[in-house]
């Protein structure tokens, strides 16, 4: 069944798109868009929404070590060439079994706020890549008060990485 808000659209429809049509025609017209309007459920309702998988991301394998020669595998990193430092969660510095120096506690700018870290962690070997297409380099990090592992390397690795 047509809904009644169409039904008072016939006479502009074929006004706008028949106007110089016989009435025949006309009618013609008018059964022919209101088949094509039957089949629509709701046209004005929209009834499910796909999420798109983005298909432009690019991952690498990243690892660090300390300076005492454990190695972990990082599971999330995040290469930000708009990122001016290089900062590390505490958590990925906790698995990793590193110190941190509580007596260096730098200021880093996050998200248009100003956050302070809870230390600095040297010598931190970063590895980006496997075997001959890697880049492996030694930094100091500011270490970030969160639980989850994480790694951000900015336009200082990527200077140094060349």
């Amino acid at each position: 069944m047509i809904n009644a808000e169409f039904i008072t659209l016939k006479d502009p429809i074929l006004n706008h798109f028949t106007s110089n049509f016989l009435d025949k025609e006309r009618e013609k017209f008018w059964q022919e868009i209101t088949i094509v309007e039957i089949s629509w459920p709701n046209p004005i309702e929209i009834n499910s929404i796909r999420k798109i998988i983005p298909n432009d991301v690019t991952t690498i394998c990243c690892k660090i070590s300390s300076p005492l020669g454990k190695i972990v595998q990082v599971p999330s990193t995040i290469i930000d060439s708009g990122a001016n430092c290089l900062v590390i969660s505490k958590g990925l510095i906790k698995l990793l079994g590193a110190e941190v120096d509580k007596n260096i506690k730098l200021s880093v700018k996050w998200r248009n706020n100003s956050l302070e870290s809870s230390g600095i962690s040297y010598n931190i070997l970063v590895t980006v890549g496997q075997e001959e297409n890697s880049c492996t380099i030694f930094e100091d990090f500011p270490v970030m008060d969160d639980d989850k592992l994480w790694i951000l390397l900015g336009t200082p690795w990527l200077d140094q990485a060349g």
